[in-house]
């Protein structure tokens, strides 16, 4: 433990207090002492949240070990992962967490579109795709599975009208396209003009 000069006992060294004034006012200490910045060992007790985490928070969710420690392990790559990647990632930043937490927090996040679950190749395993402003854009190749990504959609309109035909809110979209990639195309025609 540390302790301030009046004794009162602090958290381990690089942990933050929340309130210092709490600590400086229990029972049995005598009279408060007035704060000085010098017998503390503080930190700011805010930590950066990444936007998704946000909207973790702000749909009412704790912010737990788990779900902070799989949010970092999807967004450090570059938002597609498989679920064994998932697991080795956690693992490697937090070997408590277990597998169990894994997948429920994957639940969570698919139930929020923080992510989607899309079958990317032809495994049973879904791969994991961050869902940047609610939505995701894939042309995959069926030859090579190459994943080409695309930023505009030109679905506004078509969720504008299915919001208002269907009396819902859409909060986000994942639009995956599928056909042969330009690589794939050129060998298919060297392979068609040699036979």
């Amino acid at each position: 433990m540390v302790y301030n000069s009046s004794g009162l006992s602090l958290r381990k060294p690089g942990l933050a207090r929340q309130n210092p004034t709490v600590a400086l006012l229990q029972p049995g200490f005598g009279t408060p002492t007035p704060y000085d910045e010098s017998n503390f060992m503080m930190q700011d007790s805010t930590p950066t949240l990444s936007p998704r985490a946000h909207r973790l928070r702000d749909a009412g969710f704790k912010l737990t070990t788990a779900r902070l420690t799989v949010l970092a392990a999807i967004e450090s790559g570059d938002g597609h992962v498989t679920s064994g990647e998932l697991l080795e990632r956690v693992n490697a930043l937090d070997p408590g967490i277990g597998r169990a937490s894994v997948f429920r927090t994957l639940d969570l996040f698919t139930r929020l579109s923080l992510i989607r679950p899309t079958y990317i190749t032809s495994s049973a395993s879904p791969t994991y795709v961050l869902m940047p402003d609610g939505h995701h854009h894939h042309i995959i190749c069926m030859n090579c599975h190459r994943v080409i990504e695309f930023d505009e959609c030109g679905l506004a309109a078509l969720t504008r009208d299915l919001e208002q035909r269907y009396q819902v809110q859409i909060s986000g979209h994942l639009l995956e396209l599928y056909g042969m990639c330009e690589t794939c195309l050129q060998a298919t025609a060297t392979a068609d003009e040699d036979s």
